[in-house]
Formats: C-alpha cells, structure tokens, sequence
C-alpha cells in the first residue's frame, strides 16, 4: 500500500456529482460510474467521500461491504479494493497526492483534499430558499437552482444498499418539497409555463407523488 499523502498541506478541490450519478472532477479531468468498474469499488469511494469528515474503520467496511463472505482474510480483500480505487484516481490526483489516507486500522479521505458535493448544495439552497421571510422572487431563484441541481436519485447504481437508502430518500424528499414550494411561488407569480415544466420535470423523476 502506498504511503499516506501529508494531509495538512492543501492539496486542491475536487467537484462531486453524486445526484443522478456518481462522478468526480479535478484540474479538468472527469471520472464517471459509466466506467466499467465493481459496484463495490463505487460502493467504497462513496462511503469514504458522504463519510469524509471521520476515519471509517477496517471493521465498518468489512461488516458492510463483506458480511457473509467466506474469504479468510477481508481486510486484505479491503486493502487490494482500496489499491485499485487509488489507481482509478490517480489520473484526477496525480501521483503525488493521495486523496484516500491509512490510519491505525482505518480509512479517511485526505483534508487536504476539498470536496465540493452537488448534494450539500442542494441541501443548502432548499434551506435557504425555505425561509418565508425572504422576497418570493428571491426565494424562486434559489429553489431554481436547487431543482435544477437535482439530476436524480442519490447514486442510483447503488440504490440497492442497505446504508444508501435513508440518504436517498432524505434528498428525494427535500427535491418533491421544493418541488411543490416551487410550483406554489410560481402560481403566485402567475409563471404558469415554468410552473408545469417544473412539474413535469419531477414526474418524470417520481410519477407516484
């Protein structure tokens, strides 16, 4: 395993995209799950990155990614994953930053490395955009952003996963309420177009609401 990377000096921002799709962007290089890679290895990258302001131990990802597995030794099934996700980022990082650190059995995304999640914007726009005592113009601009912010599901190649799930449905809900805090200032404002598009858009993304 390579050694850790000094996580005290800054080390750049990466753009992650995790609404609709899972994928990251640095210095202008672009990685997408459209690459033919495991589900476990997105599954472990997304773990580290909606997880990065702690260390996750050995034992976490091994309960989560490998309850039943037979294999004599998880952890150096763990370790082999997380080599070969090192190796699928190093072209966005460069060899000289590493942006998935190893500490006293646990795992951690590198500080060094800022990340700018499409998700927390969206959380951040809903919020601000919730607050009645703003302008009602002001306050569709910011709930246009954040719909539009919303490509879909949290991840939705991995929807199938027990962790995921409450995550998925926390943004589903916030993008449905600030669907209808939306179509609601617009009927005020008497934008009836934009109103209906907005509302097609999001039956297209949940036709049981």
């Amino acid at each position: 395993m390579k050694k850790s990377a000094e996580p005290s000096v800054y080390a750049g921002t990466v753009s992650i995209s995790l609404l609709g799709g899972f994928s990251l962007e640095m210095n202008g290089a672009t990685l997408t799950d459209d690459i033919n890679r495991s589900l476990k290895l997105w599954s472990v990258l997304a773990y580290l990155v909606l997880h990065r302001n702690r260390p996750v131990p050995q034992s976490e990802f091994i309960e989560l990614f490998w309850p039943e597995d037979n294999s004599s030794n998880p952890v150096n099934a763990l370790k082999t994953l997380l080599y070969r996700i090192r190796a699928m980022l190093e072209p966005l990082f460069g060899p000289e930053v590493q942006p998935i650190l190893a500490q006293r059995g646990a795992y951690s995304w590198n500080p060094a490395v800022t990340c700018e999640l499409d998700a927390d914007r969206f959380e951040a726009l809903c919020f601000q955009a919730s607050n009645e005592d703003l302008p009602d113009a002001a306050r569709i601009e910011l709930y246009r952003q954040a719909v539009a912010l919303y490509q879909g599901d949290l991840l939705p190649k991995l929807n199938h996963q027990m962790w995921l799930i409450p995550l998925s449905v926390h943004y589903h809900t916030l993008y449905l309420e600030a669907v209808k805090a939306l179509a609601a200032l617009l009927d005020r404002a008497e934008l009836f177009d934009e109103m209906q598009l907005v509302c097609q858009r999001a039956s297209s993304l949940d036709n049981l609401d």
